[in-house]
Formats: C-alpha cells, sequence, structure tokens
C-alpha cells in the first residue's frame, strides 16, 4: 500500500513521517500492517526483524513524543501506536501474515471463505475421533500434517516472491487461503492434544 501524499508539503510520504517536512501524518482509513511496519511483503519473516521494526516504528509515533501539540497530531500519533501495535500482533502470527499476502485481511471471511478439500475434512475428523484412544499416533500424524503445510505455503509464497509479489487476490495465491484454513484446524487439533501430553 502506498499512503497518500504529505498534507502539509505534498512530498510523497513512505511511513507515518513526513521525510520533506517532518510532520506526523494521517493515518490511512486502511492501514496494512507491512506499511504499518514499514516492511517489504513476503511470508518469510523473523520474528526479530517484526520486532525491530516495530521498536523502530513505536519510537516515531509513540503519543508521548506529541504531548502539547495539537490535537490532531496527538489522535494521529494514538493512531499509529495502535496500527502499530496491531501490525506486530498480525505479521508474528503464520496465519495472520499468509492472509495479509494472499487477501489483504488478517482473516479469513466469516462466509464464502475458502471450499475445505473434503478428504482433508476426512482426516480432520478420525484425527478427533483417535484422540482419546491414541494420542501418540495423532501427535505424531498432526505434525506430520503441520509440516507438510508450512512445506506447501513456503513453496507458495516463495513462488509469489520470485514473480515479483504481485498484490493481494493474485491469481498466484489463490491456494493460500485453503491452505492456511487448513493449517487453522492442524494447529486447533495441535491444541487439543497439548492437555493429553502433560
Amino acid at each position: 500500500m502506498s499512503l497518500p501524499p504529505c498534507p502539509a508539503c505534498h512530498e510523497a510520504v513512505g511511513g507515518p513521517i513526513c521525510v520533506g517536512c517532518g510532520l506526523l501524518q494521517p493515518v490511512p482509513a486502511a492501514l496494512d500492517p507491512w506499511t504499518a511496519l514499514g516492511l517489504r511483503p513476503r511470508w518469510a519473516l523473523e520474528p526479530a526483524d517484526i520486532d525491530r521494526a516495530w521498536k523502530e516504528r513505536s519510537k516515531l509515533v509513540h503519543p508521548d513524543r506529541f504531548v502539547g501539540k495539537a490535537p490532531a497530531l496527538r489522535r494521529a500519533a494514538l493512531g499509529w501506536t495502535a496500527g502499530v501495535n496491531e501490525a506486530r500482533r498480525a505479521l508474528k502470527a503464520p496465519m495472520s501474515r499468509g492472509l495479509w499476502l494472499a487477501i489483504g485481511q488478517g482473516a479469513l471471511p466469516e462466509r464464502g471463505g475458502p471450499v475445505m478439500d473434503p478428504d482433508f475434512l476426512d482426516w480432520v475428523f478420525s484425527m478427533q475421533m483417535a484422540l482419546d484412544e491414541d494420542p501418540a499416533a495423532v501427535a505424531a500424524a498432526v505434525t506430520e500434517r503441520r509440516a507438510a503445510l508450512y512445506t506447501a505455503l513456503q513453496s507458495l509464497f516463495s513462488a509469489w516472491e520470485q514473480a515479483g509479489s504481485p498484490p493481494p487476490g493474485h491469481a498466484s495465491l489463490a491456494a493460500a487461503p485453503a491452505l492456511l484454513a487448513q493449517l487453522r484446524y492442524v494447529e486447533q487439533l495441535q491444541a487439543r492434544l497439548e492437555p493429553t501430553r502433560a
């Protein structure tokens, strides 16, 4: 996402502070996490890189820097701070990060989401039924399925980056929402296994 030009000096803006006049910019209505943190959109992100970008942006927009300034600047600082904090949370979660790349939002829609593979749904059902009887076998199957999904997603997003990182909704990422939905099911199964391991 590109930010609108600075309303004061009309310079192109690449972040919350105008490089031309130093003015804190208004928060865009639809702020994506990449723009909020000043990161290039990509799947393979290290948590340390996300934290580093978050700290840098937080220092720039922290409301304490705008105490005594005009109310519009204080509101903008609060808005940017909220956006930067939400961006950090969104990009640290692989599911949310992948959905931002694939569909331009951090969650699957309530209705009209991806069509799930019936064989996968059968597998999930069989894993749920086997949870009490053989948790070790379920744990092994879930771990294997999770690794396979991560490999498929890594391959998909790598190909997307090599194609020049087209915008969200591009055909090259059409398979991503269904894979991410499967990953959510697998991670829910994994969470159900945790109490049985204690």
